[in-house]
């Protein structure tokens, strides 16, 4: 038996959650929990863990909560949305606005409309099989949204789900399954954040199925307490003739991990994923992501750029898998970071695995300090060292932001930027 308070603790941990008089539940919850003790944390020698190491999360001592609280604070990005608010991974059901041309079940709708067969669907995908962290989360299976964006819709703003911290010493999993039809747009935004120093433990898993001719735009906003302990997997199934847009914005946490899984499956497919990191104090950020191309004729991009100072980690590990005959695919990855701390510490791992011959796949990285002669001419014009340290950093940062498609999501980033 691991020894770990998650697992030590597990059946008076899932006495607290809902539905645990659910016959289906408590069985999709014990098949998915043998399947992690048998599977057991990420390994020392897992190259996606490799920079972070997974001691953190056989120490967890955290435990579930049924308490709701009432405490919310409105996110940092003020955007225009419908909102999906979770408060603790608690859905609040009288805080959100869903609007009403796309399908949205939360897990309770599924769970007491017997709808079984999707139910299963969602917590039974190879993607969750095969990483021992969606397990955990699929064993305290109890908050989350089934999302289906029927065909040719286009929606007038942009679904933001809120998911806001408060409560200390609480592990929480949330669930996203998102189906987007044929032809359909949608701009899709994550917050998950809180305004507290506490500890606790966000687990979160996102899967999104995209059919042809889709246009969908991803973007997260992170920005934990300094305390807390943050873990998502994105898994990205994208078909024919579509484009997935993801940026990710990297703040907070002690340890924050985000993964991300992209199969291409379609040809004539544009994949982009953006991101970048602003980290103080004794942040430890891992931003992995992982690009596979399956078909031929397709395209992807991998940019980040990030600033890490005091005694803050980060680490990015990027891959891009071209299969056999997936002929024509454009590849290319970036990443450039300052180091603005000598305590602060940079891992880069970019990688390219390709069994076709006819691609133009790239790759590179540099980690670099600030311009000093750049800083020179800003102090020379009358501007204070911490202003001209800070226009620089914003300056570098903006060229990862200018590659958003949508304009007005993309200003609510940079004014966030410019307010840190």
């Amino acid at each position: 038996m691991l020894n770990n308070n998650l697992v030590k603790g597990y059946k008076d941990n899932i006495k607290s959650l809902s539905f645990s008089d659910n016959e289906l539940v408590s069985k999709i919850r014990k098949n998915a929990f043998t399947d992690f003790i048998n599977s057991g944390f990420p390994k020392a020698y897992d190259e996606n863990w490799r920079y972070t190491k997974q001691k953190f999360l056989k120490e967890i001592n955290f435990k579930t909560s049924n308490h709701i609280s009432e405490n919310f604070i409105e996110p940092e990005l003020e955007i225009d949305a419908y909102h999906l608010v979770f408060i603790d991974g608690k859905f609040i059901t009288k805080k959100s606005i869903i609007p009403n041309n796309v399908e949205i079940k939360s897990f309770k709708n599924l769970i007491e409309g017997d709808d079984s067969n999707l139910l299963k669907k969602i917590t039974n995908s190879d993607f969750v099989k095969s990483s021992p962290l969606a397990l955990l989360n699929t064993a305290y299976l109890e908050n989350g949204f089934y999302i289906n964006v029927k065909k040719d819709t286009i929606l007038n703003k942009p679904i933001h789900i809120i998911n806001y911290s408060d409560t200390a010493d609480i592990f929480y999993n949330v669930k996203y399954y998102i189906n987007i039809e044929d032809g359909s747009k949608i701009d899709l935004v994550e917050s998950c954040y809180s305004f507290k120093n506490i500890s606790y433990f966000n687990n979160t898993v996102t899967e999104i199925n995209i059919a042809k001719n889709a246009i969908v735009n991803h973007y997260k906003y992170q920005n934990e307490s300094k305390s807390a302990y943050h873990v998502c997997l994105n898994k990205v199934t994208i078909d024919a003739d579509s484009s997935y847009e993801n940026f990710i914005m990297q703040k907070g946490g002690l340890i924050a991990r985000n993964e991300t899984v992209i199969d291409v499956i379609g040809e004539n497919t544009n994949t982009k994923t953006l991101a970048c990191y602003m980290l103080k104090g004794t942040t430890h950020s891992d931003l992995t992501t992982r690009v596979n191309h399956h078909t031929p004729n397709a395209s992807s991009e991998q940019t980040v750029k990030g600033v890490a100072d005091d005694e803050t980690k980060a680490i990015f590990q990027g891959k891009v898998y071209v299969a056999r005959g997936a002929q024509k695919v454009s590849g290319n990855q970036l990443h450039k970071s300052l180091l603005l701390s000598d305590k602060a510490e940079i891992d880069t791992k970019p990688e390219l695995e390709v069994y076709a011959d006819d691609v133009e796949c790239s790759h590179g990285a540099s980690i670099g300090e600030l311009d000093d002669k750049q800083l020179f001419y800003l102090r020379a014009r009358g501007i204070d060292e911490e202003l001209a340290r800070k226009m620089l950093v914003e300056a570098f940062l903006d060229e990862v932001l200018e590659k958003m498609s949508n304009e007005t999501l993309r200003q609510a980033f940079v004014s966030v930027i410019k307010r840190d």
